[in-house]
């Protein structure tokens, strides 16, 4: 036997080792190569590129797969031939990899080994039938210093049983954190059965190699004789392109709306054009709404103010005043200017004196006459159709009393729009964190005589204000989801977009928020955060200290439930629970054992047996049945609570009547979020919103992720309910049993009346898949699934063709990132 050397290429996470072997009769499973790295060794699968019979017996070529390296990285191959599971055949050849020289290597060889590159281009799908595969899912920022790098094992289901070590290079170093298993599941695949392993890797940025090694270090649980496959490693090498083209990739899945490049281009192709503009003059209107925009002017520069009463003058919607507050003296250029405006419909109201921002805005609303009124900054500009969309609104919603639109930012260098806030329609508890609303807010004049107007202590945040005490009396509240408003960015703003220069108004919106929940009559205290005017309103529970029941499905997994209840008894610093486990067909001796273990231990612990077969929507609520609490928190077994006191917390929103549902952050044992709450994809797939962001990194859209927000659904895997609203919508629906079924619990509620909340500030790690597996792990699932799906489009058709309500309309409705529409 004769061993030649042909080449090595490099693939997207493995390189090879391509060569021929002359008079070698045996067949492929008799060779391996040892791959030596850092001190470790692997034994790795050799993969015949021709197959068995394409070529004489005498010629065979071959490719030995080993970790993709580069820089000052190397390792050692070592082709063996093995004979009866050993590698007692002995050594065929060793060959030393140099990570500098794998490159160039590379390209060499695919430029003058093309018959051998042709071969290897399928290697990866055929080895897959036969050994452990793997590949990179993604790479994403965890923090300024961290990246996650996840990878996704495939392991043949002969092979799977063994028990798997991973470990972790970086710079030809141990990992002293080695990865994490998120997923180790069953699913189906073209090839059979397939075990599937997600592993999560933390790495430094600094970085320039990463290897990743998962050995298999037990035979299957069944007993059998291990096959000479089951000894072969899953191996990946990350250099810094591959990292970064994953990182890439996942930048581009979740690019925002805010920062979207092709904003500008999106926004013109939408805005109105002059035949739009001629059309909407023609309109006429049934009630003609009197529209009053109220403009305080304290020193702006001339042409400022100038370009903002042309916006005013371009309306396509004549039947509007403008009321203009100005406090300059009457020989001064602004006065003078002002003077020589000549529109009847522009009103000046003089002031001796500087009221402050509250004051000189209450001054135009007292002038105006108008049945509304709104609010234009003396620097910002109206595109020339927003108060017709206002007015059409108006017709459409008769009992409109606060009505907001879309708006965008540009600068005084570059008139460009940047920065669109598209805006979710009416969502209290996004406004219970930040003024949301902003521009162009505008209020019905029976709001404005029916509640009290800005005091001096809300300066700066008199517009939160009026929203919020414009919401307490609201008949109506319509969001035009259009942009129509641009807010001028520079440095001598007098917007809220400048917060280093009105550090009062944040603490002036502190102070509305905290007037407004004294008000309701809603015992809150509200806190600062590190974001500028984002707040955090701490709820306090019910009063009385009701109880709660913690209801959680379990099946055997003592691995998960005794760390999930651990974490409940550590972490809730709430007194008045109980605890619900919905025994469901357990067999191993341990679950019992561990039973009998709570029984002694703790009197709020309670085994409550459901015997039928698995069914999600039945378990739950034949534990609703024995529970004994007002209040329902709805648990899987495979979470573990982060937060302290996150019991208190969740249950403290439910002293706001509106709420019917609530929902926790839910993350990822490697930190990202898993879900910061749920909308239905106009795909007919749920969207986790902001998923595998990292909330060092970013906060989500409008501070999805990091601010309370009001969602269609929240996951059932964390879920806590008023027991009298659960009984008013018969629990769970039991047609549903093992998905979205949690979703059509909060459709119901949403239709009920009662809102559907998410709260980043009490937070769990959710291992998920953990407890049932997955939803496609056998083609019986699968089924069960898609039959669910079907049950859904029957029951809710108008979500499945319309898309999530809670999203705004020019916002991708395919993605969970507020992605700017198509």
């Amino acid at each position: 036997m004769r061993y030649r050397a042909i080449g090595q290429f490099r693939k997207r996470i493995l390189g090879y080792h391509v060569f021929a072997l002359t008079n070698f009769e045996g067949p492929k499973e008799e060779l391996a190569v040892r791959c030596s790295l850092f001190g470790e060794s692997a034994l790795l699968p050799v993969m015949e590129l021709d197959g068995f019979l394409s070529r004489p017996l005498g010629n065979r070529l071959f490719a030995a797969p080993f970790p993709l390296i580069g820089g000052t990285a190397r390792l050692t191959l070592t082709i063996l031939r093995c004979t009866d599971g050993s590698e007692e055949g002995g050594s065929i050849a060793s060959i030393e990899v140099k990570g500098s020289m794998l490159k160039w290597q590379s390209r060499l060889s695919y430029r003058t080994k093309k018959e051998a590159a042709a071969l290897l281009e399928n290697v990866d799908e055929q080895s897959r039938r036969l050994f452990p595969a793997i590949e990179v899912r993604g790479v994403y920022p965890l923090d300024e210093n961290i990246y996650v790098m996840r990878l996704e094992a495939r392991i043949p289901e002969r092979i799977g049983g063994s028990t798997w070590k991973p470990l972790l290079f970086w710079d030809e170093k141990a990992s002293e954190q080695p990865p994490l298993v998120l997923k180790d599941t069953e699913e189906a695949s073209p090839f059979g059965p397939e075990r599937h392993m997600v592993f999560s890797c933390r790495i430094p940025r600094s970085c320039e190699n990463v290897v990743f090694v998962a050995t298999p270090t037990g035979s299957n649980p069944s007993g059998s004789s291990e096959a000479p496959e089951n000894r072969f490693a899953i191996v990946a090498g990350i250099i810094p392109q591959e990292r970064d083209a994953c990182l890439g990739e996942f930048y581009q899945l979740s690019e925002d709306a805010k920062i979207d490049r092709r904003y500008p281009a999106w926004f013109a192709a939408r805005r109105a054009t002059e035949t739009d503009l001629s059309e909407q003059r023609k309109r006429t209107f049934r009630s003609k709404p009197l529209i009053s925009i109220v403009t305080p002017i304290y020193q702006p520069p001339l042409r400022y103010l100038e370009e903002a009463i042309a916006s005013m003058l371009a309306q396509s919607y004549r039947a509007w005043e403008l009321v203009l507050v100005n406090t300059h003296s009457e020989d001064d250029g602004i006065s003078r200017y002002l003077k020589s405006l000549e529109d009847e419909r522009i009103r000046i109201v003089q002031l001796k004196e500087n009221r402050g921002i509250a004051g000189n805005t209450n001054a135009g609303i007292r002038a105006a006459t108008g049945d509304y009124v709104g609010f234009l900054d003396q620097d910002d500009i109206l595109e020339p159709d927003a108060l017709f969309h206002y007015a059409l609104a108006i017709e459409n919603e008769p009992e409109a009393d606060l009505i907001y639109c879309d708006e965008d930012s540009f600068s005084e260098q570059d008139e460009k729009p940047f920065s669109p806030l598209l805006k979710p329609d009416f969502n209290l508890d996004l406004l219970y964190s930040h003024n949301y609303i902003v521009h162009l807010l505008m209020v019905s004049k029976r709001i404005l005589e029916r509640v009290e107007l800005s005091p001096d202590e809300v300066n700066g945040s008199q517009n939160y204000d009026l929203s919020l005490k414009a919401y307490e009396a609201a008949r109506s509240i319509v969001h035009v989801p259009r942009v129509l408003y641009h807010w001028r960015q520079h440095k001598d703003s007098s917007n809220a977009g400048n917060t280093t220069a009105k550090p009062y108004a944040i603490a002036a919106g502190k102070r509305a928020l905290e007037n407004h929940f004294k008000r309701r009559g809603i015992r809150a205290t509200v806190e600062e955060t590190d974001t500028p005017y984002v707040y955090q309103p701490r709820f306090l529970p019910p009063s009385g200290n009701p109880l709660v029941s913690i209801i959680i499905p379990t099946k055997d997994h003592v691995d998960y439930l005794r760390p999930c209840l651990a974490s409940l008894l550590e972490k809730a610093r709430y007194p008045h629970y109980e605890i619900l486990l919905l025994e469901n067909n357990s067999e191993e001796a341990a679950t019992f054992a561990f039973y009998r273990e709570l029984d002694e231990r703790y009197e709020n612990i309670r085994i409550i047996r459901y015997q039928g077969p698995f069914n999600y929507s039945k378990i739950v609520n034949h534990g609703a049945r024995h529970a004994k609490g007002e209040y329902l928190f709805l648990l899987n077994n495979d979470t573990e609570a982060i937060s302290d006191g996150f019991l208190e917390d969740m249950l403290g929103y439910f002293s706001r009547p509106e709420v019917g549902v609530v929902g926790p952050l839910l993350l990822f044992p490697d930190g990202l979020i898993q879900q910061a709450g749920l909308a239905l994809m106009t795909s007919g797939r749920l969207g986790f919103m902001n998923q595998n962001h990292s909330l060092c990194t970013n906060e989500g859209y409008l501070g999805s992720s990091s601010c309370g927000f009001n969602y269609s659904a929240v996951l059932g895997a964390c879920q806590m309910v008023r027991k009298s609203v659960f009984d008013q919508l018969d629990g769970y629906c039991e047609d549903l049993a093992v998905t979205y079924n949690d979703v059509d619990f909060c459709w119901r509620i949403r239709e009920a009346g009662y809102s559907v909340v998410f709260t980043p500030y009490s937070r769990f790690y959710h291992k998920e898949f953990g407890s049932r597996g997955s939803d496609t792990a056998s083609a019986e699932r699968a089924q069960q699934t898609e039959r669910e799906a079907g049950i859904m489009r029957m029951r809710w058709p108008e979500f499945f063709a319309l898309g999530d309500p809670c999203l705004n309309p020019n916002c991708s409705k395919n993605s969970p990132y507020f992605k700017l529409s198509d």
